[in-house]
């Protein structure tokens, strides 16, 4: 129950590469690190980064940028969600848009639902039959 450490810009990680977060949301923890969606504070491009912990040393690598290929700003809202098998889903809030990735960050299909269309939350759901991964 007690807090064992802050990621960002100015807490307990030194970043070695890549860029702090600026509003994210949807923290999930990986096998080795964490995946964030992240609002940015540009007004004009929102992201999906990742970065690699070291809590031994208490480093921070970003290892994953998703900027969309429109550069979509998200101005509230969104998430994202890591499949087994390393693809990830990406909610871009007030975008109005879905996405799925590749484990290696390539972008698999995008959603875009037009503007004024928010999004809140975009979870698959594990049932017979429900929404699956796409792979090759």
């Amino acid at each position: 129950g007690e807090v064992r450490w802050a990621l960002g810009e100015g807490q307990d990680f030194a970043l070695g590469t890549g860029s702090w977060f600026a509003k994210q949301h949807s923290p999930e923890l990986t096998d080795t690190g964490i995946l964030v969606f992240d609002n940015t504070q540009t007004g004009q491009w929102s992201r999906v980064v990742e970065y690699a912990l070291d809590e031994a040393a208490m480093t921070a690598e970003q290892v994953l940028e998703y900027r969309g290929n429109d550069d979509t700003w998200a101005l509230m809202m969104g998430d994202v969600h890591r499949f087994e098998d390393g693809a990830t889903l990406a909610n871009w809030g007030w975008g109005g848009s879905v996405t799925q990735l590749a484990a290696d960050g390539a972008e698999l299909w995008r959603v875009n639902l037009g503007l004024g269309a928010t999004i809140t939350f975009a979870d698959p759901v594990d049932r017979p039959g429900g929404p699956r991964p796409y792979t090759d």
